[in-house]
């Protein structure tokens, strides 16, 4: 039934667990290019600790590493990254950044009890991933 949507999808953003069920396969690059090759403009898979990984179909493909935090409750992290990549895109965020905005919603989301306890704001949250991918020393938002 999936299969038949995807020509019509432009960002199609499952967890890499959920992808390789639907591809049967492992490597994440191999199931990125799977959905790419059934008509998705863009496939996103998040990786959990690992980060999300970016691929369009332009050829564009990118990974950017999980934000560190202390945990507390990881329910409606996937949601957190899925809304803070559309918040992104609706404000004109380029993709790295857009994917960068949503790996800093989906930590703040894990840092508090139940579902974006973390999340204060659009601001606030673009600022805890300029000061913690600075200190890291990778990818700015």
């Amino acid at each position: 039934m999936i299969a038949r949507l995807l020509p019509h999808v432009d960002y199609f953003l499952p967890s890499v667990e959920e992808a390789r069920l639907l591809s049967g396969l492992t490597d994440t690059q191999d199931v990125a290019r799977f959905m790419l090759d059934r008509g998705v403009g863009c496939c996103i898979l998040t990786l959990g600790e690992h980060g999300a990984y970016y691929h369009h179909a332009d050829g564009t493909r990118f990974h950017i590493p999980a934000f560190e935090v202390d945990v507390v409750c990881t329910c409606g992290c996937g949601d957190a990254f899925n809304a803070g990549f559309a918040a992104g895109l609706h404000r004109g965020l380029d993709a790295e950044s857009a994917v960068t905005l949503a790996q800093a919603t989906s930590a703040l989301n894990a840092t508090g009890l139940g579902s974006q306890a973390g999340v204060v704001s659009f601001e606030h949250t673009m600022d805890f991933a300029r000061r913690t991918r600075k200190k890291t020393n990778t990818l700015a938002a």
